[in-house]
Parts: C-alpha cells; sequence; structure tokens
C-alpha cells in the first residue's frame, strides 16, 4: 500500500486534530479569511515556526459556546 493510501485510511479511521488554515476552511465550509478570524478568537492557534496549526477541538468547542446553530425555523425567518 502506497504512503498516501495508507495516510487516507488512517485518517478515515481517525481525524485530525490539527489543521491549517486552508484545510480547516473546506473542513468547516467557510472561507479561509472567516476561518483563521474565528480561530483566532478560539485561542486555537499554535504556531510554529512559521507555520499555523489550528486545535479543531478547541475551535469547534468556541463555535459551540458562541454561536448559534440554525434550525429551519431560524433559517425560514421564524415561522
Amino acid at each position: 500500500m502506497s504512503k498516501s493510501k495508507e495516510r487516507a485510511v488512517i485518517e478515515d479511521v481517525i481525524p485530525k486534530r490539527y489543521v491549517r488554515y486552508g484545510e480547516g476552511a473546506k473542513l468547516y465550509s467557510m472561507s479561509e479569511n472567516k476561518f483563521q478570524t474565528v480561530a483566532k478568537r478560539a485561542n486555537a492557534c499554535y504556531k510554529i515556526d512559521r507555520m499555523v496549526l489550528v486545535n479543531c477541538d478547541e475551535f469547534e468547542d468556541y463555535l459551540k459556546q458562541n454561536y448559534k446553530m440554525m434550525t429551519n425555523a431560524n433559517a425560514k425567518g421564524g415561522e
């Protein structure tokens, strides 16, 4: 099995806990700039030399505490 296939299998079983800005933006379906802003507010960023990793657990905890989840009633204007 090639290295890339091994990595794909491992990532399916064990989700990543740390992601870079671009990967996190895709993962959470938002722009890279918005992901970076929210990650910084959540204090979920870890800088290693010139690379920044975002802790997904801290990011998600911040989202749950500070943003409301949209329900069908919210999306339709409260009908």
